[in-house]
């Protein structure tokens, strides 16, 4: 199993390993290695020191015992609070939230991507420091199997033991007054056969987080519809942006028309002479005019691809991100000719383009907008390092009373709506 990390759709997100309240990696975690989208995306993959044996349940492990100082303490009820959920990956599936409807002629399953830290109740925040992990797998052919769910049931336990399907136990409330606290992490697993899901079809029950209200609650059933809402909105933007343009552009046009009229011939003589004067720093405009010119492109490329040949869906978010790193490599192409051009339209007569200079321009040019890009996320990566206090971390040994008392025979979903 992989850990990423911890984010939030309106703020910055933290690796996982980054945040104050997490068990730290053993010396056998490594980095899980990446591809190209993934890297650009930004993930940050990292091993775990869960346990997971196919087929075999769990019902109680015990990952480790953490001392955080107070103001790790401090940051990790401003997380909670800020709504932050934990990102874990199983075979490329996110770890997920379920929720299932309550409608009597058809309930159904959908999937979240992530699960919360923890909840806040009251000014309190607690810290979700126990999860269940319930695997779901597809039995392709003979000794062929597939994991095709991935749920975890978040749980906030305030000693050593694993709550299983009670509901009588404390939860485990960070105090900010304090200037230590003893936090005890635990998990368990159970493995369930899908006959129904198959590996081909497994993202097909993840839903859009923003169908989710505050209570928890679908707010509607996702269907197919939504494709035709987003054409909808598509063209009602589409228009209103071409009837400002059209606006703007007459308002332009009549005030050229008066000015041109009311200029005089020596005076419009002298601007079309000085039109065509060599800038100052011509080699500079030619790239960042050729930038922009790529930066164009790209946009318009990848959003109207992606909007015609991928629906939204959450399988389709490294497609969109992988096409749009391919057009942003041809837009180099073009970046690079429109600042040749714009050079030889400003150079003098007997001034002439040579061959080592045209090849530096256009490569210039073509790999300004991505080196500019990735410096300035390497600046704000370094500026935003998650800030931790260096404090002892504890594997304390397992009590002679632990208590291993988990009998589920089902597992129920932790959210219910009615549409």
């Amino acid at each position: 199993m992989g850990v990423k990390d911890v984010t939030n759709t309106r703020n910055i997100p933290y690796a996982y390993y980054k945040v104050p309240f997490v068990c730290p990696p053993s010396s056998s975690v490594k980095p899980v290695h990446l591809s190209l989208a993934e890297i650009l995306n930004g993930d940050n993959l990292m091993q775990s020191d869960y346990q997971l044996v196919f087929g075999n349940d769990s019902p109680c492990l015990r990952l480790c015992d953490r001392i955080m100082a107070k103001r790790n303490i401090i940051k990790s009820i401003d997380l909670i609070k800020q709504n932050y959920i934990v990102d874990w990956v199983i075979d490329g599936l996110p770890a997920s939230t379920t929720f299932i409807s309550d409608n009597l002629t058809e309930r159904k399953k959908y999937y979240v991507p992530g699960f919360p830290m923890g909840f806040v109740k009251g000014d309190d925040a607690y810290v979700n420091n126990h999860v269940l992990m319930v695997i779901r797998y597809h039995k392709e052919k003979d000794n062929q199997y597939s994991i095709v769910g991935f749920e975890v049931y978040p749980k906030s336990v305030n000693d050593f033991t694993c709550p299983g399907a009670s509901k009588n136990f404390e939860h485990t409330k960070l105090d900010a007054s304090n200037d230590f606290q003893l936090i005890h992490f635990t998990y368990s697993v159970y493995w369930k056969e899908e006959p129904e899901i198959d590996y081909n079809n497994r993202m097909k029950l993840f839903i859009d987080p923003s169908l989710i209200d505050s209570n928890g609650k679908l707010l509607s059933k996702p269907s197919n519809n939504n494709k035709a809402i987003h054409w909808v909105s598509l063209i009602n933007s589409l228009v209103l942006a071409t009837f400002v343009s059209l606006v703007a552009a007459f308002i332009i046009l009549i005030n050229f028309r008066s000015s041109i009229q009311s200029a005089s011939q020596s005076s419009f003589a002298q601007i079309s002479q000085n039109s065509f004067t060599k800038p100052r720093f011509l080699p500079l405009l030619s790239l960042l005019t050729g930038s922009g010119v790529q930066l164009v492109f790209t946009l318009l490329a990848s959003g109207i691809l992606s909007s015609l040949f991928l629906r939204k869906s959450f399988a389709n978010d490294s497609k969109i991100l992988a096409l749009t790193i391919f057009i942003l490599i041809i837009g180099g192409f073009f970046a690079g000719f429109s600042s040749i051009q714009l050079l030889k339209l400003f150079s003098t007569r007997g001034e002439q383009l040579s061959i080592w200079k045209t090849s530096l321009i256009s490569s210039l040019s073509g790999s300004m907008l991505i080196s500019l890009g990735l410096a300035i996320v390497v600046v704000i990566d370094e500026i935003l390092q998650f800030p931790t206090v260096v404090y002892p971390l504890h594997l304390l040994p397992a009590p002679d009373l632990f208590d291993w008392r988990v009998d589920i025979k089902e597992i129920q979903p932790i959210h219910k709506s009615t549409f």
